[in-house]
């Protein structure tokens, strides 16, 4: 049985650290590599304003999405073209927000979870190298 250690670093300088109010690291699970992945957030969003709307390839997966589309692009709009392009833009991502909230979730949060889960059993395998912590953290 072998003990893990962490080695994974990250070296900045100091303009680096003068871009954000903050700078975290965090170890991502290693499984199925040996190295551990470093994220690194800086925190410079001090205001509350809404994120910026990306697109999820998982939501192909979903064939009713382009209905969603469709409907919602469909809705008549007066003004301007710049006015109809805008407003058809504003309620496709409210009718794919919407849709997604109700056909997936909170991805992220769930995403999230999942990590969580496998360092916890990457945790325990790290001290309990037996066949059966390796089968959870395939699983994990």
């Amino acid at each position: 049985m072998y003990h893990q250690k962490r080695l994974d670093r990250l070296l900045i300088n100091g303009a680096c650290l003068e871009l954000s109010a903050a700078i975290s690291v965090t170890h991502l699970a290693r499984h199925p590599s040996d190295h551990a992945p470093l994220k690194i957030s800086f925190v410079s969003r001090l205001d509350n304003k809404p994120r910026p709307f990306r697109f999820l390839n998982v939501w192909m997966t979903k064939p009713e999405l382009l209905e969603v589309i469709r409907n919602a692009w469909v809705q008549e709009v007066n003004g301007s073209p710049f006015r109809v392009l805008c407003s058809k833009l504003l309620a496709t991502r409210r009718a794919i927000q919407a849709w997604n909230k109700h056909s997936f979730g909170n991805i992220f949060k769930a995403v999230q979870k999942a990590e969580v889960a496998v360092q916890l059993v990457e945790e325990v395998a790290d001290q309990d190298d037996t066949e059966e912590s390796q089968v959870a953290l395939r699983k994990a």
